[in-house]
């Protein structure tokens, strides 16, 4: 019994290994995305996959911020050089804004990579 135990606890490490290698551990998924903050947002629209990231960085020379329209992210000020990333774990679209210039928006959209 300990040994058949023994077995099928085997054949079951060796197929999630072969998933991993198949797929690679990250499912050979990008990174995320960037967003300069320079006037606006650039690009205005990124797509990406669950559980990426987005770095904003505010390459202009006053400050922005970054601030969901639902609130569920929100960079606070950001100074010029100063970045803020916020890892998506939602599917769906995510649109955003700077309070400080409403007339700045974009949008996450967050896919599941198939």
């Amino acid at each position: 019994m300990k040994r058949t135990l023994a077995l099928l606890g085997i054949a079951a490490l060796s197929m999630a290994l072969l998933c991993l290698s198949l797929h690679g551990a990250t499912g050979n998924a990008p990174a995320g995305a960037a967003v300069s903050i320079h006037n606006g947002f650039s690009p205005d629209a990124v797509a990406i996959t669950l559980g990426q990231s987005v770095t904003w960085t505010n390459d202009d020379d006053r400050d922005h911020d970054v601030t969901a329209d639902d609130g569920s992210f929100k960079s606070g000020h950001l100074k010029p050089g100063e970045t803020f990333t916020y890892t998506f774990n939602k599917v769906g679209q995510h649109p955003y804004g700077c309070t400080l210039h409403p007339r700045e928006r974009g949008v996450v959209n967050v896919t599941v990579q198939r």
